[in-house]
């Protein structure tokens, strides 16, 4: 289901992986939530920094959690 607890993990993948993966980063802002004109779609907001040069940015991903489509 696309609810508080599936963009909870989320959350938490996504942290993880960053943690684990780009340590050139630091994250400012990671947040999920449902998509309010699909349902089926979480979508993934982060904000970080990198940390040699101090530049901020942002990516929003969008997940789309009914599979693929046939």
């Amino acid at each position: 289901p696309n609810d508080d607890t599936t963009a909870g993990i989320a959350i938490y993948l996504v942290r993880t992986a960053l943690k684990r993966w780009e340590p050139r980063i630091d994250i400012r802002a990671l947040d999920a939530y449902p998509d309010p004109l699909n349902p089926t779609v979480l979508l993934i907001s982060l904000q970080y920094q990198v940390r040699m040069t101090k530049t901020n940015a942002e990516i929003q991903l969008s997940l789309n959690l009914a599979g693929e489509e046939r």
